[in-house]
């Protein structure tokens, strides 16, 4: 941990990282609920949010592997810029009442998180020798995948009359504390 911390690079990607897996992976976990809860959909409403992810995760790797040469080695700063525009992305699917346009957000977050996770993945793995890789990869993994859990408790799901209902914890916590 003390290498991996050491480098302000590994350090940065390791951040975006869990930025991308906490916010935009963690909603992606709950797309049960965004289909049939919020929009009413059932299982064809779910299949379609399913596809775009993986619509998403095409478009992103098209995406860099058409990436111009202008960005350099230290593609750290676009990842952020793509993490952000995932995280907006969850916040406009919060606020969306178009079925059509939930599809193209989830897509849109799906090639965020692709691509923000290919982004900090390669500039981690160029910054470290062989002797180190799989330890720092393994927190890497741990990272990007583990703290998409994270975010769970705070979006707890309810079974209500053959219905998804989505219900915040962190309210229900509020309410016991006051």
């Amino acid at each position: 941990m003390r290498f991996a911390f050491g480098d302000s690079g590994i350090r940065a990607a390791l951040a975006l990282s869990a930025v991308a897996s906490i916010f935009i992976l963690g909603t992606l976990e709950i797309l049960p609920v965004i289909a049939v809860g919020v929009f009413a959909k059932g299982a064809t409403g779910l299949g379609l949010l399913t596809a775009s992810t993986g619509l998403g995760a095409i478009v992103s790797g098209i995406g860099l592997v058409l990436l111009p040469p202008a960005f350099g080695r230290n593609r750290l700063p676009l990842a952020a810029a793509i993490s952000m525009c995932g995280v907006a992305c969850v916040a406009g699917l919060g606020l969306t009442a178009s079925w059509p346009v939930a599809i193209g957000l989830v897509a849109a977050m799906s090639a965020a998180a692709s691509a923000s996770g290919t982004i900090c993945q390669s500039a981690i793995q160029t910054r470290i020798g062989g002797e180190m890789r799989g330890r720092v990869m393994s927190m890497w993994a741990s990272v990007a995948i583990g703290t998409a859990r994270w975010v769970l408790p705070f979006s707890g799901l309810r079974w209500n009359s053959w219905d998804w209902a989505l219900h915040s914890r962190l309210a229900q916590f509020a309410q016991g504390c006051c």
